[in-house]
Parts: structure tokens; sequence; C-alpha cells
């Protein structure tokens, strides 16, 4: 029998936008919905589940991941996957006999192992986790806080390598190491076209181990408006208090 699934759920980047930064949940479903793909919001991550007519459902929790085509591609790929595990519960009606590894959303997925690696590569888990920050090239030291067992570094006209341009940084270094612990960046929004609304930057979040977003708005461009979000987010993350 042949069962006609969901197997996108993005057309594009400026699609995924519009629930990155507007939506709760978004819903897609074919012609008879018989089939209902839903994508929705839960605390710091998404769940993606593809429900039958019948209530049977297949699921993935997701990370919350940057708006670029590659992405995008990583994900509607998943949602073809999780409509193949549909198929394979419909047409045997043993939920045991649907493969759960690797994750349908390969890196994308909450249950990937390292959100950095490709899909295809094993992780060596004896070596040591490399932390995740914005590789700077330049930038400015604008002024430079107390944390308690932390210093805290302000800096703009920042440079970085890579696609992603930051125009302020707030870095945390735990006393004693030369290495940051914790970074938070105005990130330039490059999917911003003239007139809309969507903000010109992002505020990012990196502790070290992946990356996740605070929303976007015109008021982290602006340096003391970042420089207040970014503390308050930092102090909490942390629990210090930045002096």
């Amino acid at each position: 029998m042949k069962y006609e699934m969901i197997e996108t759920f993005f057309d594009d980047v400026d699609d995924y936008m519009r629930f990155f930064l507007k939506l709760k949940e978004a819903r897609r479903a074919t012609d008879d919905l018989s089939c209902v793909a839903t994508l929705r919001k839960e605390d710091d991550k998404y769940l993606y589940a593809l429900e039958w007519n019948d209530g049977r459902w297949v699921g993935e929790y997701v990370r919350p991941f940057r708006a670029n085509e590659e992405n995008l591609r990583i994900f509607n790929a998943g949602c073809a996957e999780i409509a193949r595990r549909l198929r394979i519960f419909l047409e045997t009606g043993d939920p045991e006999k649907l493969p759960s590894s690797p994750p349908a959303f390969g890196i994308l997925s909450c249950e990937s192992p390292d959100e950095l690696a490709p899909a295809s590569v094993e992780t060596d888990e004896s070596a040591p986790a490399q932390k995740y920050f914005p590789a700077i090239l330049d930038a400015r030291v604008v002024r430079r806080y107390d944390g308690g067992t932390h210093e805290v570094v302000l800096l703009t006209d920042v440079e970085c390598s890579g696609i992603i341009r930051c125009t302020h940084l707030l870095v945390a270094f735990q006393k004693g190491d030369d290495k940051p612990s914790f970074v938070i960046a105005a990130e330039v929004n490059n999917l911003r076209s003239p007139g809309d609304d969507l903000g010109s930057h992002f505020l990012g979040c990196y502790p070290g181990s992946g990356h996740f977003n605070c929303g976007c708005s015109n008021e982290w461009g602006d340096l003391d408006r970042f420089d207040q979000k970014a503390r308050e987010i930092m102090s909490n993350a942390l629990e210090i208090t930045i002096a």
C-alpha cells in the first residue's frame, strides 16, 4: 500500500526564519490530511513529529539550528527519513522494527553525540572535547569586568573568520585560563532584506559546546544594549556576578 507522506518541511531559508523568529508551532499536511507534520518549540529544542490519521506517529527532538542552506538540507533530509520510518511503522504495525540509529536528523538531532561532527564520522571518545567559539581575527577591547571566578571582556569592531560576522562579543575567561569558557556574540543578520522587520543582529550564545540563539533585534547592534543584555545572560549561565 502506498502512503503519501510529508517528506520536506521548509521550502527555503526564509521559510525557516519565519518559524524561528515568529512561531511557536508550524504544521504541514498532505492534501487529504491523512498525514500531518508538526514542528514545535519545546524549551531549548524542537520536536518534529509526523503523524498518520490513525494516531500512529514518529518523531525526534532537533536542536535549534542556524539558518543556512546546508542546515536546511540536513533538516529536510531528516524529514524524509522520519517519513520512511513512519511507513515502516504503518506497514509492519511494530514500533520495535523502527530504526533508531543513526538519528534521523544527523548532526541537528538532540540524540547526536557531537553536533559538530558529520554524521558519517565516528568520534573518538577518548579525545578531549573541542570547545566551539567564534574564531576571532581582530577586535577592539572596550572594557573589562570582574566576574569573581571569571574575567569578562567586552569587544567590538570584531573580525571573525568564516561566514559568521560578529559586531560585538562578550567573552568570559575562567581565571587562570587563557582560553574562553563562554562567549556571547552580536551576529550580523545576513538574511535580512531592506524594509523587513527581522532585526539587524542575532544574539548568539556559545557555552563551549554548540550554539543557541536568544533572538534577533536591532538592539544587539548597539554596543551598550548588547553589553547589558549579554552580561545578564552570562551572569545567569555561569552563576556569577559581573561587576
